[in-house]
């Protein structure tokens, strides 16, 4: 109850607030009115007075007035009762413009209240009441400045129909007639006031924002449903001209006139205007109207299009009319532009007749048209992307790029005396004004700005084959638009086109910052992937072939993005062929057919596709080759019109399409050529439209003399339509032409010219009818030509960023720096500075290192500081002023080199991973300062080897550091000079950096001179404190502090760069180094660590060139510093790679060796002794026998990678020079065998575990590959050789003894006369097999373990190779590879120590329990498993491996047949490894297997050799050996062979073995041999019979196949010896 009283409360207070504005607003317009002559006759008015006049508009105010407060509810008054006496008072003719403005204020009132309400029955009525009433509203006319306030208040009331609640409720025709009205009040005459004329302006503004607004409420529609308003009931034609003649406003009260007796319209023009004139042109309130809708619309835009116009020389009135229609467009898109797409005819306005205006404003108007042309398209793609493709094109094409684009550069001497064609002779737009280019920059850029602009254009243009490379064209105009005239200054155009450059660039790095996308190169289709003729040709037939649009680019994704780079690369190609076709046709098809884009011979319909789809191709060449009378440019002529299909359309239009793709020849016999040719095509696709060929032939020809006819200026009697049809007659097979045809031809070839729409001419702007017809018909011809693909997220858009960013990063960075080379405001530098660190942020996401690289050494050029007097650098001597000035204070004085300095090094910090050859300019630069002392003693400091990373390095004469003892001497130099340190970091800002003032104290004005040089002045030292200022922050220090966050390459780069930086030829020198030592290949190319790399893929068996000798040169370090003249400047790099390569310490096998390449160079710079030289050497040596014992291995990581780095760090002794090594070379072994005996401590020696490894100093697979292979290195000297075998078997073996007596036991069954004893000799290595197991059961306890024998493998394998100790020690390597075999298989059997060694061998390798487990192996037998794979797969492997070789191809026969026996031993022992069948069938496969590729290498060696000589004897006699080998291992393993898992790779093994025996039978040329192989054959035969594996009817054909290859390995073997028959 109480609800329901509060509601009639408020209701009842509504009414009355209603009431009383009505009443109020009535009493007023009824005041004004008693003012005037016509109703002052009344003597008194009131609610009781019955004696006054009977006046019909005070009688209506009067009685409204009496009902207004009896009404309750309003929602169900019908707003007509109060509004008519308003409404009378407006259209009344009798009333003054006082009047008519108080009655429009009351009405005004009304409608800002919100008194009609959207839920009266009657508010549509009353809306339309009030908008007709005002539309047509009267009054007499006063003076100008009273009129005009009425007429303001007329379009403040219309403006207020449409913004109000109820405005909707208005018809189609009601909204006309408001927008007609507001236009005519301020334009009609044309003298209305400036005031007047922006007012209507405005509200018209207005109105359409409101009307548009309405356009997302609509329902989509058809094609077919969007039609104008009917003109039965619709205001006039919004979109005709707008009426010239006399004022439709206020009478301006003309002296010959009475202005009480001339009556006026804003809509209707003067005089008293009848009711049944007032009404025409207008329809009656219907009950049920619709709201107005899609046709108002329609009409509005119409309207607001058909300003968009100018004339030649059209005045300033003339243009701003035209720019208040761009406005009024502007605003309807700003309203509601995302759904035209929803409305095809509006659609097709902007398409259509909204594109094409534009375009033919822009060029021809000053800034102010221009500009609301640019605001129109920068709208339009941002309101509707997707629908306006090839309007995009002809926006950019034709007006932006054109009016953008700069004059050439002219000589500064004839830029003033050119004459009038000078600025012609040298743009594209000669007329566009600086204003011009600017506002269309303007645009450009703002278009760059906006996130998915550039993406799309490229996605949509230049992945588009048929389409020009927007985006290449743009960053072209930008690149030439952002660099001055020659000797000119940057100017704001030159600084706004490096903005749109670096608005590029900002894009892809938002994106880069958002997105990881990245093409899956698991499925992506490569862009360059090899496509056959066919392919490529057949994919550019396709109706949609390379064009953007078509059914594989209509999903977003991964696989459109590679379609669309596919499509790219074929545009790319194509573009190639165009550039060579263009420059000579048979030259071009030359290189197609080369390039394999055209088959040998070429086909002609291949090359009339090429003709006819190639972009850029010049069609004036392709005419004449087309033209051409030879045989097969006839063919290719005839291919090419099969190109085209012609069926339905007109014969003018097919010809219009045919002449498109070239330029007809002037010859008339070439003319009819091609005419011919389409004639026959034509009327083949169209067999009803013509009666003939060559009635088509005669019409075309007849069209071509037409078109030339009309639209050649030197034709003064054009050709009219009766002629033209006169000259057709009887030529259509005797027959007319039907005169509508003839009519319809006329009339398009004189409105529309056939012109050559050429890519390649340079773009001019302005409209252009060819162009703008060219692009409409490539939309038409495919069904989404016409529409742009959307890039929808910045996932998909990332996916063509790194294409965009190599097309644009050049030449951003070649702007970028002009602001460095001319003088500009801290503003431009600062833009410049964040232009490079968004080119370094793409660089360093994506990993684009020759990017970065570029971007650096751009960036260290600038920056780099210069002396005082003369530049040492470059040599550059300085002006007379700065002669004798200190480098700091020049420095201090430069914004452009700090500026770039800072750059520099925060790209470095950020991105320092991504840099490669980036870091020579920059160490080179850091090496500048330090010499021109520039850097502080914080920085200094900084760059030092601390404590903690082991101290720095010592001066051995003084047993202080290196780097303190060089400060001494500078200071000394120096005498007084202090440094004071301070705290300025990039976070102070750039504006801090560049500024005079900083905070006292910073470096103190202790910095000063002293001693013989000359105080600073207090700006001097300023300029100095701002230098010192700016290297603190840079953050030198942080750059090498924090190197240990780098990738290996760069690290290795950086290490690379300080080798380098301080030798002869700097930078340059590092960078040519940089690229010969990237650019060596890895087979066969010496490492900087001196060990040969092999290309196996395992490096099992690696060989090692004596870095003693000349070959050692090769080092790329070595060879680029050969001589260091600075050794000031090669002890401070050398300090900082020392500091880098300690704090790194976890990769110190990666900068060690630079280090120590580095110091190598320094020895051999110097041909005699010096200090740098003896630091080298002796430094090396005392860190490695001072360190390593001290260093906890046990418990400390990072103690235990150092001491493994250390041990590689002795190979600098190969560095030396030749004669110097050779005498260090034995005392660098011997050292090292002390060391191997130093490792074997007691703790070590107690070990309960025999094989764990707990104990060992050196811990990991690298720190004994560092001992092995330095082992290795001595292999090859004479003296170091035995030490370097006695430590190698003490590793392997466990003690020299061990080695010793391996060889010993060995020995028997290798010496020469046992290889040439019968087959039973082989018997000896079973024999053997037990002694040397036994001796190494007995021996000490060895240093090999899974994890180091490898390396172990690979130091023995070099001793074998090396021919120093003679055969004897070769064979003693040969038994170390034995033994290393036999441990391999302990381990793997786990018998000998309970799979301990396989548990350590898990937590060194941090094996895992399974694929997707991260716990560690913790049992013995999944350790045995794992490392039985582990070992089968490398050592194992590589041990049999390497006998085969050495058995197949060394030279010494005691070394061949020691290595085959070992093969046969090494395989006998390999049950523990429980190799899988198919291992060992690759054993016998026929393509190379390891045993049967064995003897096929033996026989073709022996084979060579001339029979019965020696060599050949003895090469037999090891392939003896070999046969024995084969038989034995095959029927040992044949169990397992039985079991692969196909039985096809048995039989295949098994022939494959026949075979192989056939062959050495065959070749050979010894009794012994000869009679081996039958045996060994027979033997095998036996067994397999026995197992039952040979049996009739064995799978795969094995019996008789076998058999057959028995016979012919020796006839006796048949079934027979088998009890076969």
């Amino acid at each position: 109850m109480a609800s329901s009283d509060g509601t009639a409360a408020a209701a009842a207070l509504k009414a009355r607030g209603y009431a009383g504005i009505l009443s109020s607003e009535s009493a007023g317009v009824m005041a004004v009115m008693r003012q005037n002559a016509k109703w002052a006759l009344v003597p008194g008015y009131g609610y009781g007075d019955e004696d006054g006049p009977d006046d019909p508009m005070l009688e209506e105010f009067r009685a409204m007035r009496r009902a207004l407060f009896t009404w309750r509810d309003w929602d169900k008054v019908a707003p007509v009762a109060y509004l008519a006496p308003f409404l009378q008072v407006i259209r009344s003719v009798e009333t003054s413009g006082p009047i008519t403005g108080m009655a429009l204020s009351a009405v005004h009132k009304v409608l800002k209240h919100g008194l009609i309400g959207e839920s009266n029955p009657h508010a549509a009525q009353a809306m339309h009441a009030v908008a007709d009433a005002v539309t047509l509203c009267r009054f007499e006319a006063t003076d100008p400045d009273h009129d005009d306030v009425v007429l303001s208040k007329i379009l403040h009331v219309l403006l207020e129909c449409m913004r109000c609640p109820t405005g909707r409720l208005l018809s189609d025709d009601d909204v006309c007639n408001i927008v007609q009205a507001c236009y005519r009040i301020g334009h009609q005459s044309g003298k209305e006031s400036a005031l007047l004329r922006n007012l209507s302006r405005h509200v018209l503004h207005e109105i359409v924002h409101a009307a548009f607004g309405r356009l997302p409420h609509l329902p989509a529609d058809s094609e077919e449903s969007a039609t104008r308003i009917d003109a039965s009931v619709a205001a006039p034609d919004l979109s005709e001209d707008p009426p010239t003649g006399e004022n439709g406003v206020a009478a301006r009260s003309p002296a010959d006139e009475d202005p009480a007796s001339t009556p006026r319209s804003p809509t209707k023009g003067a005089g008293r205007v009848s009711e049944t004139e007032s009404q025409s042109g207008r329809s009656s309130f219907r009950e049920n109207q619709e709201p107005f809708g899609l046709a108002c619309v329609l009409e509005i835009f119409r309207f607001s299009v058909s300003f968009v116009s100018l004339e030649e020389g059209a005045d300033e009135q003339a243009e701003s009319v035209c720019a208040f229609g761009l406005q009024l467009v502007l605003a309807s898109l700003e309203s509601a532009g995302e759904d035209f797409a929803r409305h095809p005819a509006l659609l097709r306005l902007v398409r259509d007749d909204l594109s094409r205006a534009m375009l033919a404003v822009a060029p021809r108007g000053r800034a102010p048209v221009l500009a609301a042309t640019a605001a129109t398209i920068l709208q339009l793609y941002m309101v509707m992307p997707s629908e306006l493709k090839m309007q995009l094109e002809a926006f950019l094409r034709m007006a932006l790029l054109p009016l953008a684009d700069v004059p050439k550069p002219l000589d500064i001497a004839g830029s003033n005396a050119g004459g009038p064609n000078a600025a012609a002779a040298g743009s594209v737009n000669p007329g566009a004004s600086s204003e011009s280019r600017r506002v269309a920059l303007e645009c450009l850029v703002d278009l760059c700005r906006q996130p998915n602009f550039v993406p799309d254009l490229y996605v949509n243009f230049d992945c588009d084959v048929r389409r020009p490379n927007l985006v290449e064209e743009l960053v072209a105009l930008l690149s030439r638009g952002a660099s001055p005239a020659q000797g000119a200054p940057l100017t704001d155009e030159n600084l706004l086109s490096l903005e749109g450059l670096l608005a590029i660039t900002a894009g892809v790095a938002d994106r880069v910052a958002l997105s990881d996308a990245k093409p899956d190169p698991a499925t992506e289709l490569r862009a360059d992937a090899p496509m056959s003729v066919e392919d490529f040709w057949g994919r550019m037939r396709d109706a949609n072939g390379g064009v953007v649009g078509s059914a594989l680019t209509v999903t977003p994704g991964p696989a459109r993005a590679a379609v669309l780079r596919r499509n790219r690369y074929l545009k790319r190609r194509l573009l190639a062929c165009a550039d060579h076709f263009n420059a000579k046709p048979k030259k071009g098809l030359a290189y197609m057919a080369e390039i394999g884009v055209l088959a040998d011979p070429p086909d002609p319909a291949a090359v009339a596709d090429f003709l006819r789809h190639a972009p850029g191709l010049d069609k004036s060449e392709a005419g004449e080759f087309l033209g051409d009378h030879k045989e097969f440019n006839v063919l290719v002529l005839n291919a090419y019109v099969k190109t085209f299909d012609f069926q339905n359309a007109t014969l003018d239009a097919a010809l219009r399409a045919f002449l498109d793709g070239f330029r007809l020849p002037g010859e008339a016999q070439k003319i009819s050529r091609f005419l011919e040719a389409f004639a026959e095509a034509y009327f083949a696709a169209n067999p009803g439209s013509v009666a003939d060929a060559d009635a088509a032939y005669v019409l075309s020809y007849s069209i071509i003399m037409l078109n030339t006819d009309q639209h050649n200026p030197q034709v003064k009697n054009k050709m009219t339509l009766d002629q033209f049809v006169r000259n057709n007659r009887g030529t259509n097979g005797g027959k007319d032409f039907p005169r509508s045809t003839l009519e319809a031809i006329f009339d398009e070839i004189r409105n529309n010219e056939i012109t050559l729409a050429d890519d390649a001419s340079p773009q001019r702007a302005g409209f252009d009818a060819a162009r703008w017809a060219d692009m409409m018909r490539a939309a038409s011809r495919h069904p989404d030509g016409g529409r742009m693909i959307r890039t929808p997220d910045h996932e998909e858009a990332a996916l063509y960023d790194e294409d965009l960013f190599q097309l644009v990063w050049s030449p951003a960075v070649a702007a970028t720096c002009l602001v460095f080379e001319h003088p500009v405001a801290e503003s431009a530098l600062k833009e410049a500075l964040d232009g490079f660190l968004g080119v370094a942020r793409v660089a360093g996401h994506r990993g684009l290192t020759d990017v970065m690289d570029h971007l650096i050494t751009v960036l260290c050029a600038y920056a780099s500081p210069v002396a005082g007097n003369k530049d040492k650098t470059n040599g550059a001597v300085q002006n007379a002023q700065s002669a004798n000035r200190k480098p700091s204070v020049l420095f201090g004085e430069d914004d452009v080199r700090r500026t770039a300095c800072v750059t520099a090094f925060t790209v470095a910090n950020r991105y320092g991973d991504v840099v490669r050859g980036g870091w020579c300019p920059l160490v080179d630069l850091v090496l500048r300062m330090h010499r021109l002392d520039l850097l502080s003693e914080t920085v200094r400091k900084g760059l030092e080897v601390d404590a903690r990373d082991g101290g720095p390095m010592l001066d051995l004469s003084t047993s202080t550091s290196f780097a303190e003892a060089e400060r001494s001497r500078r200071d000394a130099a120096r005498r007084n000079k202090n440094s004071a340190s301070g705290g300025s970091s990039l976070l102070r800002g750039f504006s801090q950096l560049l500024s005079l003032d900083g905070p006292d104290g910073l470096f103190g004005s202790g910095f000063a001179s002293g001693g013989g040089e000359v105080p600073l002045t207090e700006e001097e030292q300023a300029a100095e404190n701002r230098a010192l200022r700016c290297v603190e922050a840079c953050r030198i220090d942080d750059v090498f502090a924090d190197a240990s966050f780098l990738g290996n390459d760069s690290l290795a780069g950086l290490a690379r760069a300080l080798t380098w930086a301080a030798g002869p030829a700097g930078a340059a020198g590092a960078r040519a180094a940089q690229a010969k030592a990237f650019s060596s290949s890895v087979n066969g190319v010496v490492s900087d660590d001196g060990v040969v790399s092999n290309n196996d893929g395992n490096n099992s068996v690696g060989r090692v060139t004596s870095l003693a000798s000349p070959k050692g040169e090769s080092d790329a370090s070595a060879a680029v510093a050969a001589a260091v003249a600075d050794e000031d400047g090669a002890a401070f790099c050398l300090d900082v790679l020392c500091s880098v390569t300690l704090r790194c310490r976890d990769r110190s096998s990666l900068l060690l060796p630079h280090l120590y390449g580095y110091l190598r160079a320094i020895v051999a710079s110097a041909k005699t002794p010096s200090p740098l030289v003896e630091r080298a050497v002796f430094e090396l040596l005392r860190i490695a026998r001072v360190m390593l014992p001290t260093l906890n291995v046990f418990h400390d990581e990072a103690d235990k990678r150092l001491a493994e780095d250390l041990l590689d760090a002795l190979r600098l002794t190969f560095a030396l020079e030749p004669n110097v090594a050779d005498q260090l070379i034995t005392r660098v072994a011997s050292e090292l065998n002390a060391l191997v005996s130093a490792l074997e401590t007691e703790e070590w020696r107690s070990c309960a575990v025999p094989f764990a490894g707990d104990h060992d100093i050196v811990r990991t697979a690298r720190g004994w590959d560092t001992v092995c292979k330095l082992l290795m290195a001595s292999a090859r000297h004479p003296e170091a050789a035995a030490v370097g075998f006695e430590a190698l078997a003490r590793v392997v073996a466990g003690s020299a003894q061990s080695a010793s007596a391996l060889s010993e036991t060995s020995g028997g069954a290798h010496d020469a006369g046992a290889t040439e004893t019968s087959p039973a000799s082989s018997d000896a290595s079973e024999t053997n097999s037990v002694s040397v197991s036994n001796v190494t059961n007995k021996s000490p306890r060895s240093h090999a373990r899974p994890w180091n024998v490898r390396s172990c493998l690979e130091a023995t394998s070099a001793f074998v190779d090396a021919r120093q100790g003679g055969d004897e020690r070769s064979r003693r390597a040969l038994a170390l590879l034995g033994a290393a075999a036999d441990a391999v298989c302990d381990w793997c059997g786990g018998e000998a120590d309970g799979g301990a060694t396989a548990l350590a061998a898990a937590r060194v390798g941090g094996w895992v329990s399974g694929p997707d487990s991260t716990e560690p192996v913790t049992t013995s037998l999944d350790a045995l498993v794992l490392l039985r794979r582990d070992m089968l797969d490398g050592p194992f492997t590589d041990i049999v491996s390497y006998l085969r070789r050495v058995a197949s191809v060394d030279e010494r026969a005691a070394v061949r047949d020691d290595a085959t026996l070992t093969l046969q031993r090494v395989l006998s022992r390999a049950d523990a490894m429980r190799a899988s069948p198919e291992y060992w069938t690759k054993c016998f496969s026929p393509e190379n297997g390891l045993l049967t590729g064995m003897l096929h290498e033996m026989c073709a060696s022996f084979k060579a050799m001339p029979q019965k000589s020696e060599v050949r004897l003895k090469q037999e006699r090891t392939a003896h050996l070999a046969v024995s080998c084969v038989a034995k291992t095959f029927l040992q393993r044949l169990p397992a062979l039985t079991n692969a898992s196909e039985p096809v790779a048995f039989a295949n093994a098994w022939f494959a073995t026949l075979d192989a025996l056939r062959l050495t039978g065959e070749a050979a040329t010894c009794e012994e041999l000869r009679e081996a192989v039958p045996e060994a054959a027979k033997n095998m035969l036996l067994v397999m019979s026995a197992q039952g594996v040979l049996a009739p009817g064995a799978p795969q054909g094995l019996w008789e196949e076998t058999w057959k290859r028995a016979a012919a390995v020796d006839k006796s073997l048949t079934p027979a010896i088998v009890g076969a028959k």
